[in-house]
């Protein structure tokens, strides 16, 4: 869904500040890198391998309930998941786009690792009756198939956060992730502790990516009831920023001016509650890429500042590093949004066509 509106930071007429003479300098100094690099990579690449972050593939957890209706909820856990491993600098984590498009009923776990370029991949599944409520979940190497670790959780619905922190910790366990102060006391599933406010949050996800009208004022309902429950919870109001933007991008409200001052209320808090959440930091630069806030004052230099400050806060946030390079794009920068897309495509090995859109562009105004 991060992707949605991506075309309307277009309609921002560029202002190349590369010139001719610029790009031919940018390709030769291109031209000698890549002649240094022949020398160089051979005698680094014995030591590569041992500095580069292990890589894992968080997959759909299954529903093995089989209630439509609780799809919401299997997802959900898998996505909180990569969110959190996302937050550990030791780990490269594959992109959601890229290790949703495929599930252990689809093929090997082997295959599956290859095709996402992953050392480990991470299944599970998720079955709610009533108040009951059992999650499984399994660490697979991807090379062998081997199971590393595997652990099965029984309990009801207000467990489940605390599972996911399990897994969390376990997982880090048998890694042998290194975690930093700052990491290790943000590790965990963000956001609130109320098992109510985060499921509305959950199935409010869910609707918000089904992109129609309907849903979108669906979600804000139920986002606005995880808010009653929870007002701390800054999540919900991330997402509400970008339903209203949605909204008016898509002319789904009749009061447009009354709907942007909402989005942008509702992403100035979700920072103000949790500074250290990417999420929130990329719905308020996202705003600031909107056709609308043109004419707002530094408006570009907003945008830019609250991605840079998301993708330092996670470095797999690849959505956030396209999202920027398109800004520098738009902004005569084109030089600059190179680098963002390549790191990008390398953590999302399955990228979808707006990234290459971004690099197309970005050589264009390169020349």
């Amino acid at each position: 869904h991060e992707s949605r509106g991506l075309g309307d930071v277009y309609k921002r007429q560029p202002s190349p500040k590369v010139t001719a003479r610029g790009a031919l300098t940018t390709l030769i100094a291109i031209a000698v890198l890549l002649v240094g690099v022949s020398f160089w990579a051979p005698w680094r690449s014995e030591t590569a391998s041992q500095d580069t972050p292990k890589t894992i593939a968080v997959l759909p957890f299954r529903n093995t309930g089989g209630d439509s209706e609780q799809r919401y909820l299997s997802d959900g856990v898998a996505i909180d998941l990569i969110t959190a491993l996302s937050q550990v600098s030791d780990l490269r984590v594959v992109a959601q786009g890229a290790s949703f498009a495929y599930s252990l009923d689809r093929g090997d776990v082997r295959e599956i690792a290859r095709k996402l370029n992953a050392d480990f991949v991470l299944e599970g599944g998720i079955r709610q009756i009533a108040d009951g409520l059992r999650l499984t979940a399994a660490l697979v190497d991807g090379g062998t198939g081997e199971n590393l670790w595997a652990k099965q959780y029984n309990g009801n619905r207000n467990d489940l956060l605390a599972f996911q922190s399990e897994v969390l910790e376990e997982l880090v366990r048998v890694l042998s992730v290194r975690l930093s102060r700052a990491e290790r006391a943000r590790l965990g599933i963000r956001g609130t502790t109320d098992i109510e406010a985060h499921d509305a949050y959950l199935r409010a996800r869910e609707l918000e990516n089904l992109y129609t009208s309907e849903t979108n004022y669906e979600a804000e309902r139920l986002l606005k009831y995880a808010i009653q429950r929870d007002p701390s919870f800054a999540l919900p109001y991330a997402h509400l920023s970008q339903i209203y933007s949605f909204r008016v991008e898509n002319g789904w409200t009749g009061d447009r001016g009354g709907t942007i001052a909402a989005a942008f209320t509702a992403a100035e808090t979700a920072v103000e509650l949790d500074s250290d959440l990417p999420f929130a930091h990329f719905a308020l630069g996202r705003l600031f890429t909107r056709s609308y806030a043109h004419d707002l004052p530094n408006a570009v230099e907003r945008a830019k500042g609250e991605l840079n400050t998301a993708v330092s806060l996670d470095e797999n946030y690849v959505d956030g590093y396209v999202f920027l390079a398109n800004v520098h794009i738009f902004d005569g920068e084109a030089d600059k949004a190179l680098p963002l897309v390549a790191l990008a495509v390398d953590r999302n090995p399955v990228p979808p066509y707006w990234y290459a859109l971004a690099e197309g562009m970005a050589r264009y105004f390169l020349g």
